[in-house]
């Protein structure tokens, strides 16, 4: 289940290129409430978009959905380490201990990254299979670990945002869904479906969103301006 490669597809250094580095690399330059905001706007939601344009297409009817989940893991894994770089010093070392310990409890290895891709595929498949009313081929099955994979890269754990957010926080949360263009489902459909471009598929998007935040700003300022 698992691809022979185990690196992220989204690296570290990309996020830090366009949307920051931490200016305060003892401290750290975010709040909680900060962190966690940045954490849910990286969080690839564009995939679910894209899932549900490939289910409708007869022309990506054979993509892989190993792939598209693979990268919807690696999106979330990268996208939790940059949060956890700006995050300031308690909330880092809490986040740390916290992940440290229940990977510890569940593996009985230490890992403040979270689950590896085999761990959370082997959940993920014992899960779906417990869920079965009937055998199913085992290409169903993989398709259903999959599926479940690119939802729970999109969720977080509610109680952690209900204390770390406010009720405004978490009603703005709830409409950036909305705001996924087609442009980026379709980039992508474009990456995935080329093997040559599959570790760039991510970054892209990444890059456009970063994009389009720049172009509010610069909106924003000209207006402030005038």
């Amino acid at each position: 289940p698992s691809p022979t490669n185990s690196t992220n597809l989204v690296s570290l250094l990309t996020l830090q290129t366009y949307f920051g580095p931490n200016s305060n690399k003892i401290w750290g330059d975010l709040t909680n409430s900060d962190t966690r905001l940045l954490y849910h706007s990286l969080l690839p939601r564009a995939l679910l978009k894209m899932q549900s344009s490939l289910q409708n297409s007869t022309d990506h009817a054979d993509t892989d959905l190993k792939k598209l989940a693979y990268l919807s893991y690696s999106l979330r894994q990268t996208a939790k380490l940059y949060s956890r770089y700006r995050c300031n010093l308690p909330g880092r070392v809490l986040t740390e201990i916290y992940d440290g310990w229940r990977h510890f409890r569940e593996y009985g290895k230490w890992n403040t990254e979270g689950r590896e891709w085999d761990e959370i595929w082997a959940k993920y498949s014992l899960e779906i299979n417990s869920e079965l009313t009937s055998p199913l081929p085992p290409s169903e099955i993989s398709d259903l670990i999959c599926l479940r994979i690119l939802e729970r890269s999109c969720s977080t754990n509610s109680l952690i945002d209900s204390y770390v957010l406010s009720s405004d926080n978490v009603e703005a949360l709830t409409l950036q869904e909305d705001l996924i263009t087609d442009e980026m489902v379709d980039t992508f459909v474009e990456g995935v479906l080329d093997s040559e471009r599959t570790l760039s598929a991510g970054e892209e998007v990444v890059i456009m969103l970063a994009q389009e935040d720049k172009e509010e700003e610069e909106e924003e300022e000209e207006c402030t301006i005038e």
